[in-house]
């Protein structure tokens, strides 16, 4: 299902291949300085959330191995993932 999807929504709940416990998406498309590369998502660990900025998680979309939910979608996502889009 995951492959099918263009771009998971903040708030979606993922597990990736190299993590055993839930991840909760709370950015798309960051750059990260350290290594200077873009990634398709940034995340927190589930249900903790956000703690430091030393325990963000950033993965391409390759990495997720199960989406267990799907965060919220509205017209807004959709503009957004279209600019997206054209600047990708």
């Amino acid at each position: 299902m995951v492959n099918k999807i263009e771009q998971l929504p903040i708030g979606s709940i993922v597990t990736l291949k190299s993590q055993l416990r839930k991840v909760v998406i709370v950015g798309t498309k960051i750059k990260k300085i350290e290594d200077n590369q873009i990634y398709d998502y940034a995340s927190v660990i589930y249900p903790e959330g956000y703690t430091n900025k030393n325990e963000l998680i950033f993965f391409q979309k390759e990495e997720i191995e199960k989406l267990y939910f799907l965060g919220y979608q509205n017209a807004k996502l959709e503009s957004y993932q279209k600019q997206n889009r054209k600047e990708g």
